[in-house]
């Protein structure tokens, strides 16, 4: 991997945290694979694909 390489991936992840704690669905969507799995903090188990994940 590339210094530019690394550069991109980590300004990639910076952005995605920000759009996470400014709760920006729709570009945390838009990086996520339609079939998701991603963990439910406040109920437990787990949500999948975008439907799920947006509710």
């Amino acid at each position: 991997m590339t210094d530019q390489e690394a550069a991109d991936q980590q300004r990639r992840l910076t952005d995605l945290y920000l759009a996470f704690n400014q709760r920006d669905i729709p570009a945390l969507l838009a990086a996520m694979a339609s079939d998701v799995r991603w963990p439910n903090g406040w109920e437990g188990g787990t949500v999948r694909g975008h439907d799920e994940v947006r509710a």
